[in-house]
């Protein structure tokens, strides 16, 4: 064998001894842990959509003039109120409620404000327009959590209240930023 073929087939078994030797703890520790699930872990389900802005932005960000972006924003606010969110929403939900995820996993959550037209957000990055028009992830929630009042029982058992309150499902919205969430249920 070549004096290269020898130094690779060094290099490739000191990256083997050194990787196993930094598997044995791990493996030992979770061994000596004894955790109830049997070495299986936990499962956990997950789901991930994109909502969808609503809209091509591409007109907007070709705009040559002040009149063609102007112009090429209504276009886009037309197609985002078009595309109709609200609706979509409730079937979103559905979906997550019925397939019961742990975890979802959320991209393009727009927040659509509207204002008149301004060159204060180009010029210091600030916004103005500040009349929401749509705001996917709080209509997206409130539909996951449209139901009975947890706290509000038909009958007058405070047993009965505090068994619903157990069993309902929350979704909160976690993640990196508020337009890219992660929502995850609690409860029930």
């Amino acid at each position: 064998m070549s004096t290269a073929t020898n130094r690779r087939l060094l290099v490739a078994l000191i990256a083997a001894v050194s990787a196993l030797a930094l598997l044995l703890p791990t493996a030992a520790a979770a061994k000596k842990d004894n955790h109830s699930d049997h070495g299986k872990g936990k499962v956990v389900s997950v789901m991930t959509r994109n909502l969808y802005l609503g809209a091509d932005l591409t007109p907007a960000l070709k705009a040559e003039s002040l009149g063609e972006f102007v112009a090429a924003n209504g276009q886009i606010l037309r197609e985002v109120t078009a595309n109709d969110f609200p609706t979509r929403a409730k079937g979103l939900a559905q979906e997550i409620l019925s397939e019961k995820p742990d975890l979802v996993g959320l991209q393009e959550v727009a927040l659509w404000r509207t204002g008149p037209p301004d060159l204060t957000p180009v010029l210091t990055g600030q916004p103005t327009a500040t009349a929401v028009r749509y705001d996917y992830l709080a209509e997206l929630l409130a539909e996951l959590n449209r139901g009975p009042d947890p706290t509000k029982s038909s009958s007058s058992s405070p047993s009965s209240t505090s068994r619903r309150r157990l069993t309902r499902t929350v979704w909160r919205a976690t993640g990196p930023t508020r337009r890219s969430p992660t929502l995850r249920s609690t409860g029930g």
